[in-house]
């Protein structure tokens, strides 16, 4: 029988979480299931630290004020946390309902939602890394390579501290929220990795569409004669 301490249902959320973790990184999986998270953060801070190479190369030159990517852009790396999405959240989700292990995970001290939040927490979580080190590689760069001081670059730069942050948060949870309630429509992950990648490419393709021609009238309405 079992004598060691009953952690109760904040104890099983958090190994509910840790054991999502661990799925999506591939640890203690084999070696090809932890070719996705490596190939993102390689895809995402590759070009961060090319940006600050450039950056050392040209701070004496008349090209010093190029900047290749700037932090807005890096928020905005969702092409390769799509990809992730659509590759990891059904693999968190699917196979849970394909095995039938929901019942087992209940008889925890645990409810719907602290499923939901313990799955949701996880790729948030990981989405939130993946989208923060980048930046934080791009700022510590240019700050250790900038002409004027590294202390002048940071108080001119001070808003980044907190804005960055801020967006990827709010990225990170958009994604993993969308991500977790598509794939938990169906039990076969294929299908869920195409409806999450077909989801946001339709929805992006419209709302181009549509904020397209208004940004051309106001471009019109406030421009020169």
């Amino acid at each position: 029988p079992y004598e060691g301490a009953r952690g109760g249902q904040a104890a099983a959320r958090a190994a509910l979480w840790r054991a999502t973790v661990r799925r999506a990184l591939g640890l203690r999986r084999p070696g090809r299931q932890k070719g996705a998270p490596v190939v993102l953060l390689a895809i995402v801070t590759v070009p961060a630290v090319v940006n600050v190479g450039v950056k050392y190369l040209t701070r004496n030159t008349a090209a010093s004020d190029i900047e290749f990517i700037t932090y807005r852009d890096y928020v905005g790396v969702s092409n390769a946390l799509l990809v992730f999405v659509a590759l990891t959240a059904p693999d968190i989700i699917c196979p849970d309902r394909r095995q039938r292990v929901l019942p087992l995970v209940f008889s925890r001290p645990l409810r719907g939602l602290d499923y939901v939040a313990a799955k949701v927490g996880a790729m948030a979580a990981i989405l939130f890394a993946f989208s923060f080190l980048p930046q934080v590689v791009l700022f510590v760069g240019q700050m250790l390579v900038s002409t004027d001081g590294a202390l002048t670059y940071l108080r001119d730069n001070a808003e980044v501290l907190w804005q960055v942050p801020a967006a990827v948060a709010l990225l990170a949870l958009y994604y993993a929220v969308i991500g977790v309630a598509i794939a938990s429509l169906t039990t076969r992950r294929i299908i869920a990795g195409a409806s999450i990648i077909g989801l946001f490419l339709v929805t992006s393709i419209t709302s181009a569409v549509l904020v397209g021609p208004r940004e051309e009238v106001e471009t019109v309405r406030v421009g020169p004669p």
